[in-house]
């Protein structure tokens, strides 16, 4: 199989998580053109922002077993994030593939029945493997997140990614909340330091920056591995091609 690139476009760059269900057609679109002009093999992921985190709020999911109609809320509002993003990837000449997450299940903190090979044979194929945020049914509570950063760890354990790009709205990690003037990006993170990195303000179901920093560090065991701002114009090409780019590197 072709090493690809784990692309992670965050539910705060294609979403405004202050309206929900809010689309951001033209940053999502340059996204995926994006990555499309820089021509390596890609595994797209994509958060769900406000077509997936107020409703998961809303019905509490992961806190209480949810009714079938809450369920039902959550996935059909990613759904149609998820159309959207395919429809612009393949107007980007991605070849975009969906690839649905129906088939797994959560058993404590692990995900059973991955479908690591149709991911690998939909980029053997030449086909842009698309999966997103979602829910899936979980052994103690019915049904739990699994996020897209969540994801990317899981993937690229498997996957032996060339690389894996974590596209957020922010440069990368910041030594403080991202609302203080004087907060800067620091360059790499490892373990040690990711426990000092503070946690920002607002509320997400899949654990804001600190639980992406589990998962990027997760994700750094199998490859290199940046998060960057991909609300700059071609930064998100540039990581692709290799060149350097303002980023945090996140280091095993």
């Amino acid at each position: 199989m072709a090493r690809p690139a784990l692309v992670k476009l965050g539910g705060s760059l294609l979403t405004d998580k202050a309206s929900e269900s809010s689309f951001k057609r033209a940053v999502a679109r340059r996204l995926v053109s994006e990555v499309a002009k820089a021509e390596v093999p890609c595994v797209l992921l994509h958060g769900a922002g406000s077509f997936g985190h107020p409703q998961a709020k809303r019905h509490r999911i992961g806190q209480a077993r949810p009714k079938p109609e809450g369920v039902a809320d959550v996935l059909s509002a990613v759904a149609l994030l998820h159309a959207e993003v395919l429809g612009l990837a393949n107007d980007a000449g991605l070849r975009p593939l969906s690839i649905p997450l129906c088939g797994v299940h959560g058993d404590g903190d692990d995900l059973v029945d991955l479908p690591v090979a149709d991911v690998a044979k939909a980029v053997d194929e030449g086909f842009t493997p698309v999966l997103h945020g979602t829910l899936v049914r979980d052994n103690r509570t019915g049904w739990r997140v699994v996020s897209a950063d969540e994801l990317i760890a899981r993937f690229a354990s498997e996957l032996q990614p060339r690389l894996a790009l974590f596209a957020t709205d922010v440069d990368g990690v910041l030594d403080r909340d991202p609302a203080d003037p004087a907060a800067k990006v620091m360059p790499r993170v490892t373990p040690a330091i990711a426990l000092a990195v503070p946690t920002g303000k607002g509320d997400d179901v899949t654990g804001r920056m600190h639980g992406k920093l589990q998962h990027a560090l997760a994700t750094a065991q199998h490859c290199p591995t940046l998060i960057i701002n991909g609300g700059t114009r071609n930064r998100l090409l540039d990581a692709l091609r290799g060149k350097p780019v303002t980023c945090t590197r996140v280091e095993k």
